[in-house]
């Protein structure tokens, strides 16, 4: 059997005949988990061989709108450094829409938080967080709790892209070096860190995914690959990540020490990470740990990668978000002014 806790319930994952079962047993514990995991297998292994037929799955119980706060904090956010500020801004939309059946959720209600928002002066993109952490509790409730059918349509506000920050070789090696120097004991969590940025550098993967790998459920050293499962990933949408010697060997090394390769909080890694700039006299704003994931998009387009391939790698959820990183290559704008020479 398998299952594995993530925050508050555990999750089972399981394979009948080549289908992948990966989703939320609804318990806290474990043993109530594998019950609910042994039973599902036997279910569906019925019904794949067609001693049953598909069972209509029972209605469940609305969920209301705080109800959904109050879980994926526990689940998500609780954890994350944001977290407080994100249950914050949903509880105002709570007071906007009311605590209604999060199945109740629908265009018209996104149109009147838009209004209402709007009505007290904040920025665009601040209205854009709102609705984008309503967006993330409404793909969860779908996705991962299997509560609501579908997910209304949330449009967010197009805004201005800022720059992107791309971090050197040599602000890599600075970064690296400070971090493995001999720290004090309640610093000893930086080597992790370390070994952690080497890998989102040469991944492109998200923080959070970074932390949430498993060598049972997503790393294939056989293979050289990173598999992450829709539940893990921004978009809700499974890849796989090829991966170099340097995050292999990373892999292979820190496997000795558990289940996990990282056991680090979000706060933990931000610390670290903020350490190592201020160490630097960096006072860039837009240097921090997201742009370890822009500086793998820079580089391969540098080595001549095409903008579908790294939109695989990265996980994008559509060409247009990895277009963002198209002026970085200049090779074709050169041979054409260069044409002009001739």
């Amino acid at each position: 059997m398998s299952v594995q806790k993530r925050s508050k319930y555990y999750y089972m994952k399981f394979k009948v005949k080549g289908i992948q079962i990966c989703r939320s047993t609804g318990k806290t514990r474990k043993i109530d988990a594998q019950i609910v995991e042994k039973q599902e297998r036997k279910r569906i292994l019925r019904e794949l061989e067609g001693d049953i037929k598909p069972e209509r799955k029972p209605k469940k119980a609305p969920l209301k709108l705080s109800e959904a706060i109050e879980r994926i904090f526990s689940e998500k956010w609780s954890t994350m450094r944001t977290g407080e500020e994100c249950q914050s801004k949903m509880n105002r939309i709570v007071k906007i829409i009311g605590n209604i059946d999060i199945n109740h959720i629908d265009e018209n209600k996104i149109t009147k938080i838009r209004n209402e928002l709007r009505k007290s002066k904040i920025r665009e993109s601040t209205i854009n967080r709102y609705l984008a952490h309503l967006k993330t509790l409404l793909n969860t409730a779908k996705w991962e709790w299997n509560v609501i059918a579908k997910v209304p349509l949330i449009k967010l506000t197009p805004e201005k892209q800022g720059r992107i920050r791309v971090i050197s070789k040599e602000e890599e090696a600075t970064i690296l070096q400070f971090l493995r120097a001999p720290q004090p004991p309640r610093r000893k969590h930086y080597n992790d860190v370390a070994d952690l940025i080497e890998i989102l550098v040469d991944t492109g993967m998200r923080l959070g995914e970074g932390l949430s790998l498993t060598y049972s459920d997503n790393i294939d050293l056989t293979n050289s690959l990173i598999n992450l499962y829709p539940h893990q990933t921004k978009s809700y949408r499974a890849r796989s990540i090829p991966i170099t010697r340097r995050v292999s060997e990373i892999l292979r090394k820190r496997k000795e020490k558990g289940l996990k390769p990282f056991r680090l909080s979000l706060w933990q890694v931000d610390k670290a990470f903020k350490s190592a700039k201020e160490a630097m006299n960096i006072t860039d704003r837009e240097f921090v740990i997201h742009a370890l994931r822009h500086t793998c998009a820079s580089r391969m387009i540098n080595l001549g990668v095409d903008l579908y391939t790294i939109k695989k790698i990265l996980g994008h959820s559509t060409i247009a978000v990895t277009e963002k990183y198209s002026h970085l290559d200049t090779s074709k704008l050169r041979k054409a002014v260069a044409m002009l020479e001739e």
